[in-house]
């Protein structure tokens, strides 16, 4: 009997440690609010696209978050003809943010339809992960990161 107590002892102070604070029910996340720059490389056959010298902006609640991102340059080309595109004066929403751990998932809303889905790993510096843009006439597929500014 002295072994049980003993090792209830020793482990029920572990256990409670594990779940991550006072409250048994809280959520492990990594504090992902404020500035980050956001860059993404995205293509399908016979275009490539980037994103680069973006600011995304995020406002973390728990396991919730929201933001937008501004600024930058989106530039596209099918090995002929590159169109950049000044998004300085563009505001994109970013909607629908969760984050479970170091697991992240958001979407990217933009103005004229077009849209995006991403998901990766967020770290307290860096993040990254692939997503899927759509337009109003092309999907494209890639990949992302964002370093905190």
């Amino acid at each position: 009997m002295r072994f049980r107590y003993t090792l209830f002892v020793t482990l029920a102070p572990m256990a409670i440690l594990a779940c991550g604070g006072d409250d048994p029910t809280e959520v492990n996340v990594v504090p992902i609010g404020g500035m980050w720059s956001f860059e993404a490389e995205m293509s399908r056959p016979g275009q490539s696209c980037n994103q680069t010298t973006t600011t995304l902006d995020i406002q973390h609640d728990g396991s919730t978050f929201s933001g937008t991102i501004t600024g930058g340059v989106w530039s596209c080309t099918d090995g002929l003809v590159t169109i950049d595109i000044d998004l300085n004066e563009s505001t994109l929403t970013v909607q629908n943010g969760r984050i479970d751990g170091p697991a992240i998932s958001f979407e990217i809303r933009g103005k004229g339809g077009g849209n995006a889905s991403l998901t990766g790993t967020a770290g307290v510096a860096m993040m990254s992960g692939t997503g899927s843009w759509r337009g109003q006439t092309a999907t494209l597929n890639g990949t992302w990161t964002a370093t905190r500014r």
